[in-house]
């Protein structure tokens, strides 16, 4: 079998396309002025930014504001904070840094509990209700609409991060009810973030905006089809897997983002086998430490067995069924030789 180098952590950092950086050298050379200067270089750079604002706006389906920054900020500056327990850890470090009162959302498997979720802002002066739009560990789409309804009734604005959305379900911003939103610019392979729904920053660089707004627009174009094709990727990985290996399980709702598999191979500990896939030229997730349970998973009620074993594999537009079909010979082996060599009992 030749040796290949694939990549399947888009979820937490992925690569700029190539024809965007290519095309992003007049914004970063060639250009330069600030955008409130009066002279034509700053007019064109302000011109440039507006344009750039519309486009990611269109593309996100929204008529809100957007502010280009480098780190999540919400014009909250006290109260309590209700926020679901399976955030990303990028959102965690905003509202513990900020030392907001956080009350967690209570979750019922892998989404929460819309009626605990009630009874909490019925009976506390809550300022922010935080929810992901979907999951980065299960890819689990989170019941938005609804949460934005309980919100709306209680008077509480909402946040949402969309980041594992972006390129992997349709949606349209506005239609989800939302009063803010976030995307971390590194899931999508741009250097900067957005959030949605707060008044913009003129001083931001617009280089970087730039490379957002182009970024998207080469995600959303022909979009449709390249989420067909994810998704049927994103099958054919899960099946073959299911084909290959006995006891193992894939984690996470009934709807989910396309090409994000979280898989639990009962009998192996994950950082073990994550270090041994990567050994074979693929790139996986398996926490963000080794030395401490998955925090997300936990708090969604799975068993701890499962979590020390999950494995994430995410997919994105340009992996080919080549790759998928290299990962699905390389990890079926290592998985049956560690169970073999451990005497691993299957249920």
């Amino acid at each position: 079998m030749q040796y290949m180098q694939v990549y399947m952590d888009y979820l937490s950092d992925s690569p700029m396309p190539n024809e965007v950086y290519q095309g992003l050298k007049e914004y970063f050379v060639d250009h330069v002025g600030l955008p409130w200067s009066r002279h034509q270089w700053g007019k064109w750079n302000m011109a440039a930014m507006e344009c750039f604002e519309e486009s990611v706006a269109d593309n996100l389906g929204t008529s809100k504001s957007i502010r280009f920054t480098q780190k999540l900020n919400i014009p909250i500056e006290t109260g309590k904070i209700l926020i679901s327990p399976i955030e990303s850890k990028s959102v965690f470090k905003f509202f513990n840094s900020h030392k907001y009162e956080c009350i967690t959302i209570p979750m019922n498997g892998f989404t929460p509990d819309l009626d605990k979720v009630q009874t909490i802002l019925a009976k506390n002066d809550v300022s922010l209700l935080v929810m992901t739009a979907a999951d980065r560990i299960t890819g689990t789409v989170q019941p938005i609409l609804e949460l934005s309804e309980i919100c709306r009734e209680s008077n509480v604005p909402l946040l949402i991060d969309i980041s594992a959305l972006i390129g992997r379900r349709k949606f349209l911003f506005d239609e989800l009810g939302a009063d803010y939103g976030f995307l971390e610019g590194r899931v999508i392979g741009t250097p900067c973030d957005i959030i949605i729904g707060v008044e913009r920053d003129i001083s931001f660089p617009v280089p970087l905006i730039a490379a957002m707004a182009k970024v998207m627009e080469f995600i959303y174009k022909d979009i449709d089809e390249k989420m067909e094709n994810l998704s049927k990727k994103t099958e054919y990985f899960s099946d073959l897997f299911k084909l290959h290996l006995e006891d193992i399980s894939i984690l996470g709702g009934v709807n989910k983002a396309f090409g994000v598999l979280a898989i639990s191979f009962p009998g192996i500990g994950r950082g073990g086998l994550s270090l041994a896939i990567d050994m074979q030229g693929v790139a996986v997730w398996a926490g963000e430490t080794y030395s401490e349970p998955i925090s997300q998973l936990v708090a969604c009620g799975v068993e701890p067995e499962i979590t020390e074993s999950v494995i994430r594999f995410s997919l994105w537009h340009d992996t080919t069924e080549k790759q998928i079909d290299y990962v699905l010979r390389v990890v079926p082996s290592i998985v049956e030789r560690v169970r073999y060599e451990t005497g691993y009992k299957r249920k």
